[in-house]
């Protein structure tokens, strides 16, 4: 009889528990972005992460040249992470120096703690400005977004996990002289990222 209570105890905690759990889901709300045909460039596709979205109008793919002096000054820079980041793309607009940068993780470990890890070490570093932390569900993507506003630029960057548990990284780093001028664009850019089917490696 004692085992039996104690069973149910244990079952009952379970219950909970997962209730729990099933709460903190459902407290994720799903935003739909209003997307502005006219802000918005030609759609990119990636079938390594498996999305697609469309940058924003006038946000171009740079040079190969580029990317490559990019990816070195990248790696140069987290040397000291414990988590890799992989740079993917880099969209720029040359008009007004707005630039969007799509990257991934190495994959050593499931993708909220990798998640978790890389927002850990982003906090405990030497942070100029504010920042605006906010997740939300948007077409199969648990999306944790910061707004990170300094004095010459504000950064809305996403961490994106899908529904398969695959993560990656979108930045839209914009001057502040241009912040207000392009939410609109980003909001419409955002609201375009789908997921699509993954290249099988």
């Amino acid at each position: 009889m004692k085992l039996f209570k104690i069973l149910l105890i244990v079952l009952i905690s379970m219950a909970l528990l997962n209730c729990t759990k099933d709460k903190k889901k459902e407290e994720l709300k799903t935003l739909i972005f209003n997307v502005d045909s006219l802000l918005i460039g030609e759609q990119y596709t990636n079938t390594e992460i498996g999305i697609s979205f469309y940058p924003p109008k006038e946000w171009n793919q740079i040079s190969s040249d580029l990317m490559v002096s990019i990816e070195q000054s990248l790696q140069e820079m987290e040397d000291t992470s414990s988590v890799d980041i992989i740079l993917q793309n880099v969209f720029l607009n040359q008009k007004n120096s707005c630039i969007c940068f799509l990257s991934t993780f190495q994959k050593t470990m499931p993708a909220v703690k990798i998640r978790d890890t890389y927002l850990t070490e982003l906090y405990a570093g030497d942070i100029q400005g504010s920042i605006t932390e906010a997740s939300y569900l948007h077409n199969g993507f648990n999306i944790r977004q910061l707004i990170h506003v300094q004095d010459d630029q504000v950064t809305i960057k996403l961490i994106c996990i899908s529904d398969d548990e695959h993560i990656f990284l979108l930045d839209y780093i914009v001057p502040s002289q241009f912040y207000e001028h392009n939410i609109r664009t980003i909001e419409s850019s955002i609201g375009t990222l789908i997921k699509n089917k993954r290249r099988e490696n």
